[in-house]
């Protein structure tokens, strides 16, 4: 998968956005410019540490780990009728230094309050 990504990544990027694969267990360097970093559902046994090392920095924490929004992310993808929603916990994005916007909190099928 690590090939086959990297090439979908530098295919996808552009002057004004990069998109890169962070290594399993490379969570704390995290380059400083990340703004959006996806956390694969492979990585749940690890899901404390990483948001550990992610904790201040100003990234919004998206993942389809199961309750994710509860552990410490700040939007997760749940699947309801076949379909993929959005739970989202706007506290854990206000500790990162984010602002959620309430059109977000009202199509989110879980607020996380």
């Amino acid at each position: 998968f690590q090939g086959a990504s990297a090439e979908i990544f530098r295919k996808a990027s552009s002057a004004s956005m990069q998109i890169r694969l962070v290594e399993k267990g490379a969570w704390s360097g995290v380059p400083s410019g990340c703004h959006v970093l996806f956390i694969s559902r492979s990585e749940e046994a690890n899901i404390t540490g990483i948001m550990s090392a992610l904790k201040n920095k100003p990234i919004l924490t998206v993942s389809d780990i199961p309750d994710f929004a509860r552990k410490g992310g700040a939007v997760g993808f749940v699947t309801q009728d076949n379909k993929v929603k959005l739970a989202v916990n706007p506290a854990n994005a206000t500790e990162a230094g984010l602002r959620v916007d309430a059109q977000l909190l009202e199509i989110a099928v879980q607020v996380i309050r």
